[in-house]
């Protein structure tokens, strides 16, 4: 009666279905298959997860290892630029060529304006590095003298100018060695010549 009809439109069909089989009253060849689903399941959604976690960033993953390859990194930099520029003092003949053939770009691409090198926009890394400010600006000044007079002395020779090529070079000279010595003054005042050549 109404009771009936009442049940046919208030239960889910579905709720009237039979409960499934537990797994230890299936028979038992459809029993194992379960138990191989199961088994072969967990290993797929591990697999998963490792491969969610490999795929990130190392810089999401663990921030501080990355900040220090990057510190250093400036700090290697920064030596390799104090090495070049005690090779280029210390065998400035050989990268400046003579009186009366100056080569004036070879001391240009050791001091980073000719090609890429560690100087080249040295002062990037320097003030990353926290360097003195007034340091860093003689240092990048000291560079670009080196580089200006250095220029110069390529056309000289070929100029009405009455300075010299070779006399642009010993005023080159003169900004390299003030370089270094600032330079070498930086690395001392920042621990930086740890295995670094003093």
């Amino acid at each position: 009666g109404w009771f009936a009809l009442a049940t046919a439109f208030l239960i889910p069909p579905t709720s009237l279905a039979r409960a499934p089989t537990p797994a230890n009253k299936l028979p038992p060849s459809r029993s194992r298959k379960c138990a191989l689903a199961v088994m072969s399941a967990e290993p797929l959604r591990l697999s998963r997860r490792a491969l969610a976690f490999g795929g990130l960033p190392a810089a999401l993953l663990l921030p501080g290892l990355v900040q220090a390859q990057e510190e250093d990194k400036d700090l290697a930099r920064i030596r390799e630029g104090y090495a070049i520029m005690q090779d280029l003092v210390g065998n400035w003949d050989t990268y400046a060529g003579t009186k009366d053939a100056v080569k004036g770009d070879n001391v240009r691409r050791q001091v980073g304006y000719v090609g890429r090198n560690a100087l080249t926009r040295i002062n990037k890394v320097l003030l990353r590095k926290g360097v003195d400010i007034d340091a860093l600006e003689d240092i990048q000044n000291g560079l670009a003298r080196v580089d200006a007079d250095s220029y110069s002395a390529n056309f000289a020779d070929s100029s009405s100018s009455p300075k010299r090529g070779y006399q642009y070079m010993d005023d080159a000279k003169k900004a390299a060695k003030k370089v270094l010595k600032v330079y070498k003054g930086m690395m001392e005042d920042n621990g930086f010549l740890q295995d670094a050549v003093p």
